[in-house]
This record gives C-alpha cells, sequence and structure tokens, in this order.
C-alpha cells in the first residue's frame, strides 16, 4: 500500500506532537549527552527505583508484591534495618524510599533525616502501624515526604507510587 508523502509527513507531525506532549526532556549535563526523552504513557510507569527499609520481613515481601502487582518494571530493593542503607543509595539511587519508623539500631525518622540532607530529590514515605498525631509531627520534622499507615488502602497506596514515580 502506497502512502502519499502529505500522508507520511503528516503522520510524522502527530507522532511528534503526541510524544512531545507525554514526555518530558531529562539532561544528562554529567556526561554531556544529548537529551534523553522520556515517554510518559498515562497509568504507566516506565522506571522506578524503590527501597523498601522495614524490619518485617513478611511486610517487606507483601509491599514488593502489591507494588510489582502494578508497576511490573519497578526495580526493588530491601533493607531490613539502616546499617546498609546508604551504601546500597548510593549503588542504586532510588526514586522512593519506604521507610518504617521503628527499625532495629536507628530509627527510622533519623534515617529519614540523614537521607533528605544527602538525597534532597529521594520521596521518602514513612510507612508505619503508629498512625498517631505525634508520629505524623515527628515525620514532619524528619522532612519525610509522606505519611502512611500500613493498614491503609491497596488503591491509595499505589496512586501514591503513581504520582511519585517518574515516567
Amino acid at each position: 500500500m502506497k502512502y502519499s508523502l502529505s500522508v507520511t509527513i503528516n503522520a510524522m507531525i502527530t507522532l511528534f506532537i503526541l510524544l512531545h506532549k507525554y514526555s518530558k526532556i531529562v539532561l544528562d549535563e554529567g556526561y554531556g549527552s544529548y537529551p534523553l526523552k522520556k515517554i510518559r504513557i498515562p497509568g504507566v510507569i516506565l522506571m522506578c527505583k524503590t527501597s523498601v527499609v522495614e524490619d518485617n520481613a513478611t511486610f517487606r515481601e507483601m509491599i514488593k508484591e502489591i507494588l510489582h502487582s502494578r508497576f511490573p518494571t519497578m526495580k526493588i530493593e530491601e533493607e531490613p534495618d539502616g546499617s546498609g542503607l546508604f551504601r546500597k543509595m548510593d549503588a542504586f539511587h532510588p526514586n522512593i524510599v519506604f521507610m518504617d519508623i521503628r527499625l532495629p539500631g536507628e530509627n527510622g525518622l533519623e534515617l529519614t533525616k540523614k537521607i533528605k540532607a544527602i538525597y534532597p530529590d529521594v520521596t521518602v514515605v514513612i510507612l508505619t502501624s503508629y498512625d498517631l498525631p505525634e508520629y505524623r509531627q515527628a515525620a514532619l520534622q524528619s522532612k519525610a515526604d509522606h505519611f502512611v499507615s500500613k493498614d491503609s488502602q491497596t488503591s491509595g497506596f499505589l496512586a501514591l507510587v503513581e504520582s511519585i514515580c517518574p515516567a
């Protein structure tokens, strides 16, 4: 089937407009490379890295399963406490850190303060079983970006993740 030149040009212009509308340009100035185009398809996360800092292995696994059920390409690192967190963050570069408050060793609020001081662009979501006003206030003072109760609905949790992750 032959297409006329004008049909082909119109198709290319339409494709360009759609790519421009649903994308953003990311410049990698550190290496001097040309702009990389990331395409945003509504409802789909193309790349997101997540760290889950939680001492309860069962809950960590549940969070991973929930995230992978909705975002199969999401890369997830786990950390049972804060001991190796910063080494992993230096290598992994997560977009989101899900942080439990009560951890063995250093608590999640202190770790959150350190994360935000070193990696201000990383989104920290406090996940806790203790949905108390004093914990919410402490999370806010630690510069956490979000505070989520562990018993909150999965749909709300996934909507939060989708609003945070770059596409």
